[in-house]
């Protein structure tokens, strides 16, 4: 169909850009997502990953992560804070922190980026 190979590289290359806010999960697809309020989000990159921590309006801690095109779906790290979450990453190591309601520091780490 196409004479020239770019053509189909270049046809391939805008359906996909056509498509990529469709493949993504972004805010608003689920459910359960944190709130909008970019005030109650903390984020690190951890292994090549941005990680975003979220308070929802309930006062649950999610969390998802992105590469910059690709990003995961929101999953509940448990506790409940009535702040927003702070989030640090050494190369090793990712932590999440909030202050529960009744004033203790709560934590949670990963090592993976999967568990917690």
């Amino acid at each position: 169909m196409f004479s020239q190979g770019w053509h189909c590289s270049a046809l391939i290359a805008l359906t996909l850009v056509a498509l990529l806010p469709t493949l993504s999960s972004q805010p608003g697809s689920s459910p359960a997502d944190p709130p909008a309020d970019e005030t109650m989000t903390a984020t690190a990159t951890f292994q090549g990953m941005l990680y975003i921590a979220a308070r929802r309006e309930d006062g649950g801690v999610w969390v998802r992560k992105t590469d910059g095109l690709w990003y995961s779906g929101w999953s509940p790290l448990g506790g409940t804070t009535t702040s927003q979450p702070a989030i640090a990453a050494t190369n090793q190591l990712l932590v999440i922190l909030l202050r529960s309601p009744d004033g203790t520091l709560q934590v949670n780490r990963s090592t993976d980026g999967r568990t917690y």
